[in-house]
């Protein structure tokens, strides 16, 4: 059985591996500070990306290793690059000797997992709890939005924050760093208006990025990425914007092929941007190309995470990528 995240917070975590599946990264920070909150002491956060099933014992093994001069505990992020499917009876061996030894915290991740990777299965057969950390439907959000307003000391109705769900923006940590700059705006207000609100936040952003989507294949998206990065965009929102892009055309093919309907397939991913074109564009986006795309996407997004190299760099290199294989 596969949990919600929430589920997670409402217990007091104990030492083992654990598998999240989904998304919506940022809610992992959610899961770590809640178990840096019910352990005593000091807690190590160690951060790791795992491109092919062999790195992965590799990678666990942080988990168990212990220092005689480090009483810390560690808290493990293993993020899964893809579906492993442990054909290999090595890499499988390896990892089934690990998983009761672990004697910290590991956190394995897959973005583009779900209910019917292979991975996941391997995973819940072994008895290692799983849980979603799907994008928040619209209740949830509500919820979240609320819980940083008040985090924050910002003081505001349910308008207000209908109205920070209507033109915010959609990735949540961009959301709370938006709330943050509107703490600032405010200063000593005793409560935030909706006119604060379309001040602070602008659907600029979005339609900007939704115009550099519409031109990914086409020389024009070179000049829009220029001026998105003229107008301080933050490049880690643009990336999670582009990669994202991709990674639901991926996920749309597989259950197009499986005959589900377009309602289905909205309801799902949530669909954000132009959403019949976005399932059109699915049907007829060449499979070879999407997984030299999607490939591509994995070596930026640990380029992105662990390297030193400039994050703009990165999305232009992408860029030029993108164009150099239309």
């Amino acid at each position: 059985m596969i949990k919600n995240w929430n589920d997670f917070l409402r217990t007091k975590p104990k030492e083992g591996i654990y598998l999240f599946i989904g998304k919506e990264e940022y809610l992992l920070s959610k899961v770590t500070e809640h178990i840096k909150n019910n352990l005593k002491g000091e807690t190590t956060f160690i951060n790791l990306f795992v491109l092919k099933q062999k790195e992965l014992p590799s990678a666990m093994v942080k988990g168990v290793e212990r220092s005689l001069f480090d009483n810390s505990k560690r808290i493990i992020k293993i993020e899964i690059a893809r579906d492993f499917k442990m054909k290999k009876k090595k890499d499988l061996e390896s990892f089934l000797e690990l998983v009761p030894k672990i004697s910290n915290y590991v956190l394995m991740y897959g973005k583009t997992l779900n209910s019917k990777s292979k991975f996941t299965e391997i995973c819940i057969n072994q008895g290692i709890e799983t849980f979603y950390v799907y994008p928040l439907n619209d209740n949830e959000k509500y919820k979240f939005i609320a819980d940083i307003l008040e985090k924050y000391d910002i003081k505001a109705n349910g308008k207000t924050i209908l109205k920070i769900l209507e033109i915010g923006p959609k990735e949540l940590f961009m959301i709370e760093s938006e709330i943050r700059k509107l703490a600032l705006y405010i200063l000593d207000k005793k409560i935030v208006e909706e006119k604060d609100i379309k001040e602070v936040f602008s659907l600029k952003k979005e339609e900007e990025i939704d115009n550099l989507l519409d031109n990914l294949f086409k020389p024009s998206a070179k000049r829009i990425l220029k001026n998105l990065f003229k107008d301080k965009l933050d490049p880690i929102y643009l990336w999670s914007s582009v990669s994202n892009y991709f990674i639901i055309i991926y996920w749309l093919k597989i259950y197009i092929k499986e005959n589900k309907n377009e309602y289905f397939l909205i309801n799902k991913f949530r669909l954000y941007y132009n959403r019949k074109k976005l399932i059109k564009i699915a049907k007829i986006f060449p499979e070879k190309k999407l997984k030299l795309i999607l490939k591509k996407i994995y070596s930026t997004e640990r380029d992105f995470k662990f390297s030193s190299k400039d994050k703009k760099y990165l999305i232009e290199s992408f860029l030029d990528f993108i164009l150099l294989n239309n």
